[in-house]
């Protein structure tokens, strides 16, 4: 950090042990967990401009808050005509206009996970093996980029939930269309919906890496084919994704499909 001084705490700590020892059977149990805080405790210099705090949270860092900050506007819903409003931080509503101090940009969190981990487990029976790694992080944010918003060109399905009529904004934040054309365009709306509070996400996930299979050839069936040893293993990798919400798992690819994997080792 080149623009002030920031103050570090965490801790590591990793476990391994065996729940299952036995002739046949062997259930191996392992994991690691991090956990790290930084706060920002001093500056040289300050964002000029509130675009600045936005685009460059890293190089303008807050004293008081994580290096890694996310900035936002305070969310203060739709109004009557189903346009987006926010608050600045004097308590001010606007719609019509960006806030323009940079103190308008509140802080939503940190980007940089908090915690994070990882659980392995090997489970053997006989000649068989099936082996897992879950991976999972936390404690900290994401800005949600499958917002719908037309005017964003995002095409969320959220966007079936937009204002429609007045009375509307009591169940949805989600804005009315407003084409270009239209008396009621407002070129702010786009920034003000887009930087709101009600974007920066819980990040929280969990997601299973690795899932596999593995076979040992028996040494009797291997000495006939002149090999020492074989194994044959079936695997998928990034199985599946869980997250608080379904905009975090699309941001975190939690909704492509898995890569499957084949192996033969053999040992001459």
């Amino acid at each position: 950090m080149n623009n002030g001084k920031m103050r570090n705490r965490g801790f590591e700590l990793t476990l391994s042990g065996d729940v299952i020892m036995g002739k046949d059977w062997n259930w191996n149990v392992g994991g690691v967990l991090g956990y790290n805080k930084n706060k920002v405790t001093y500056v040289n210099v300050k964002a000029p401009a509130i675009f600045l705090q936005f685009d460059y949270p890293a190089a303008y860092p807050r004293v008081g808050v994580p290096y890694n900050a996310i900035y936002g506007y305070l969310w203060a819903g739709l109004d009557s005509k189903g346009q987006p409003q926010v608050y600045d931080s004097e308590g001010n509503i606007h719609v019509s206009s960006s806030p323009q101090k940079v103190e308008d940009a509140v802080y939503l969190g940190t980007s940089v996970p908090v915690y994070s981990g990882a659980v392995n487990t090997n489970l053997r029976y006989k000649n068989w093996e099936l082996a897992a790694q879950l991976l999972f992080e936390g404690g900290h944010k994401m800005r949600n980029t499958n917002i719908a918003y037309p005017g964003l060109g995002v095409t969320s399905k959220d966007v079936s939930k937009r204002w429609r009529q007045p009375g509307d904004e009591a169940y949805t934040d989600v804005p009315r269309y407003v084409p270009s054309e239209s008396k009621d365009y407002n070129s702010y709306s786009s920034d003000l919906y887009s930087k709101a509070s009600i974007h920066v996400l819980d990040a929280d996930n969990w997601r299973l890496k690795n899932l596999s299979v593995t076979y040992h050839v028996p040494a009797s069936v291997c000495q006939k084919f002149y090999v020492k040893n074989a194994r044959i293993m079936l695997g998928m990798e990034n199985v599946f994704t869980l997250a608080k919400s379904r905009d975090v798992k699309w941001m975190l690819g939690g909704y492509s499909k898995p890569n499957y994997l084949c192996n033969v080792n053999l040992n001459f």
